[in-house]
């Protein structure tokens, strides 16, 4: 997958919670025409926008409503960057449109539907079942490593069983979160690296997810492996216990 294919999960990590077209267009470049039709538009008006001039400031923009319908966006003190003009679209918020996105992961990873609901006072998506054994899919936007730390902790405490954890690039899951989902058998998988965007939004999977859903497997086999051991050690646990009773 070369560079350019993987800008939309980049701009995900950054942008899934909502951006003005203009932020859209200026980190998408010319994979906005695909990425469009797994966003949508959200209420309201944005009340920043990204600098357009020519040697500009590069900084945001405040937007004022100079008269009903007509904006003017002007820079921050600290810079002497000219306002520019802005009509009402200009200020369009535009988010992730996580069912849809959630639904094409789950056609391009064969994946299957899933018992249950979203994770109570969890910020994940139920993707689907991977497996056999149905094993969850979610997918989960933390936006920084320490927010992900907590939201997989959380996750854990809802979802005991193993499961498969979708970023948008990987950006945000620290080595300690990595360790943290190796010892629950769980996985994580950037999204960057497990489908490929084409036209109209479409999603497939991309030849590196078979090794990482193979490995995941593997992790689940060594399972039995790891539970006699467990039952050993609790009936000597227990075993210690009676004989000082």
């Amino acid at each position: 997958m070369s560079r350019n294919q993987k800008r939309f999960w980049r701009a995900l990590d950054l942008m899934a919670g909502g951006a003005v077209m203009a932020e859209w267009t200026r980190d998408l470049g010319g994979e906005l025409e695909r990425a469009q039709p797994l966003l949508r538009l959200l209420p309201g008006l944005a009340t920043s926008h990204p600098c357009v001039n020519l040697l500009g400031c590069g900084e945001p923009h405040r937007a004022e409503e100079i008269e009903p319908g007509r904006w003017e966006a002007v820079c921050g003190p600290e810079h002497s960057c000219p306002p520019f003009r802005l009509e009402r679209k200009d200020l369009f918020v535009f988010g992730l449109d996580t069912g849809r996105l959630c639904g094409r992961i789950a056609g391009a990873l064969g994946l299957g539907a899933i018992n249950g609901r979203k994770p109570g006072q969890v910020r994940a998506e139920v993707v689907g079942a991977y497996g056999a054994a149905g094993w969850p899919v979610y997918l989960m936007l933390p936006g920084d490593s320490a927010r992900m730390m907590r939201e997989v902790e959380r996750l854990f405490g809802v979802q005991p069983d193993p499961f498969l954890l979708l970023t948008p690039s990987g950006v945000h899951c620290s080595p300690d979160v990595e360790t943290m989902l190796r010892r629950q058998l769980c996985m994580h998988i950037a999204l960057s690296c497990a489908v490929v965007l084409g036209p109209g939004g479409a999603l497939t999977a991309a030849a590196a997810v078979g090794p990482l859903l193979a490995e995941f497997v593997r992790r689940q086999a060594e399972r039995p492996k790891v539970a006699p051991l467990l039952e050993g050690l609790h009936r000597k646990i227990d075993a210690g216990h009676a004989e000082r009773a």
